[in-house]
């Protein structure tokens, strides 16, 4: 099958906590959509410390909308990195040390990828037809059946977002770009599921319980829930969480799992190491955090992501392991905390399999 990668709609740059949209062309059917970023400091400036997660921390909001009112994926910019570190194995380059090495002629680049599809998920054999089928293209989206198409974005402050120290440096370019991966000559009969990300954001409601619930939607395939916890501004990861629980019906625990032995757990099935940044100055690559530093917050000791829990529930890649949720009485998540800030923020993305109804 014939595949396309083009520049879906023309740059924008950074306004101060403002929106800005893309439309997308309605043409083909979508694997991924490349969120490219380009971003330079001003020299002489005193910025210090960059947020983990970086230059993503600016990034307050990513929405993707088909025909005005359906949500198909909606994060942040960290939460974004965060998944493609889960799907790809690796931490994607973000954090700069000195943003001065950028500027506006040759800024530095960074990208990070909106998946359609299922990335990782094996194709099964189906003995009643002798054909394959599932796997990563399960799930795509077919833009010729949609009306509009429509990315979202929402800028944060600027270097106060970037930076611990923001000092007196200026924000010189900060541009988004969205490029895509499309496939061409499918059928337009073929009917594709949707691969929804969906997050929901709140604030921790007191600094200590004990399996609070959380309620998440029934009637569709859940294929994981990653929970992050993260400061007031979402711009820190923060270690906060004890135990995570998924509950069936009030009454069957799928998942339960201790936060640092889920971390410990992640570190080696799901996850690469972090890295500590790469100095463009001195040409010294990204070095990997082999040891985490040791906490009194919960969870940090078992791995070396802060603040990022993952409860797979398709732990194969396959569709059978998918956790349908039709004719479910209730689906809950509870979360236990010792020493939460209220201030702090609980951030759930929900991920999805919804059936195609156009």
């Amino acid at each position: 099958m014939r595949d396309m990668r083009r520049q879906l709609a023309a740059g924008q740059p950074f306004a101060a906590s403002s929106p800005i949209s893309f439309e997308l062309p309605v043409t083909a059917v979508y694997k991924s959509i490349n969120l490219a970023l380009e971003y330079a400091v001003g020299s002489g400036g005193t910025t210090a410390t960059p947020f983990e997660r970086a230059p993503w921390t600016n990034i307050k909001r990513i929405d993707l909308v088909a025909d005005g009112r359906d949500v198909i994926k909606s994060y942040d910019g960290g939460s974004l990195l965060d998944i493609n570190q889960v799907d790809y194995g690796m931490y994607p380059p973000s954090q700069i040390v000195d943003g001065t090495i950028g500027s506006v002629t040759y800024p530095l680049w960074h990208n990070l990828q909106i998946d359609l599809g299922m990335v990782g998920f094996e194709k099964e054999f189906n003995l009643k037809t002798g054909t394959f089928s599932g796997g990563e293209s399960l799930t795509l989206l077919d833009a010729r059946k949609l009306s509009s198409l429509e990315l979202r974005v929402t800028f944060g402050a600027g270097l106060a977002d970037l930076y611990t120290t923001p000092g007196t440096g200026t924000l010189d370019r900060y541009v988004v770009t969205p490029w895509g991966h499309e496939l061409l000559d499918v059928d337009k009969d073929t009917s594709f599921p949707l691969n929804v990300e969906s997050m929901t954001s709140f604030a921790f409601p007191t600094t200590t319980a004990n399996d609070r619930q959380f309620k998440l939607n029934v009637g569709n395939a859940y294929r994981r829930l990653i929970v992050s916890t993260v400061d007031s501004n979402a711009r820190n990861p923060v270690n906060r969480l004890a135990t995570l629980i998924l509950q069936e019906n009030g009454t069957f625990n799928r998942r339960r799992w201790d936060a640092g032995n889920l971390l410990a757990h992640l570190s080696r099935e799901a996850m690469q190491e972090g890295l500590d940044p790469a100095n463009p100055a001195t040409l010294v690559r990204a070095i990997p955090r082999l040891t985490p530093v040791v906490e009194t917050t919960q969870g940090k000791n078992g791995g070396n992501r802060r603040g990022l829990y993952l409860l797979d529930i398709a732990e194969d890649n396959r569709v059978g392991s998918l956790l349908d949720t039709r004719g479910f009485s209730a689906l809950e998540l509870l979360l236990s905390w010792d020493g939460a800030n209220t201030t702090d923020l609980i951030r759930i993305i929900s991920n999805i399999i919804v059936p195609n109804v156009r």
